[in-house]
């Protein structure tokens, strides 16, 4: 099993895993491809390197969506990642639930759990992440 970053390079045991990457695995024979979704790592700015910690760009892009402007999240993970009550639409649930856990943090800029990728198993810290079958 191998976790691979949006340009297919495999991650080390020390990178950490953000939504948009896959979940690579095999079961007899059959290669097995899951896209991964990390609870409110919605966002990404173009040549950003955000390693999967969700902060205000996060949140700004949610309520963007839920204004009708989805140019800033197109792809279906990040999508999937901006729901987070897990209710199945964006809307203003999830805008409460980001800017509480956001109000957590010193300067509200950056959620304090990520994930990382060690010797395959995925360590979390209170995040929530869903793996998707591609």
């Amino acid at each position: 099993m191998v976790v691979l970053d949006q340009n297919g390079n495999e991650l080390g045991p020390k990178d950490i895993v953000e939504t948009g990457m896959t979940l690579r695995s095999t079961l007899d024979n059959q290669k097995l491809e899951f896209g991964i979704v990390v609870k409110g790592d919605g966002y990404k700015a173009p040549n950003e390197k955000k390693a999967g910690r969700v902060n205000t760009g996060d949140k700004n892009a949610l309520v963007n969506v839920i204004a009708g402007n989805t140019e800033y999240v197109t792809d279906p993970l990040h999508l999937r990642a901006l729901d987070i009550d897990l209710d199945g639409r964006l809307n203003t649930s999830d805008k409460a639930e980001i800017t509480e856990l956001l109000g957590y943090m010193p300067g509200g800029s950056t959620l304090p759990y990520h994930v990382k990728w060690s010797n395959s198993n995925v360590l979390a810290d209170k995040a929530n992440i869903q793996y998707i079958q591609k």
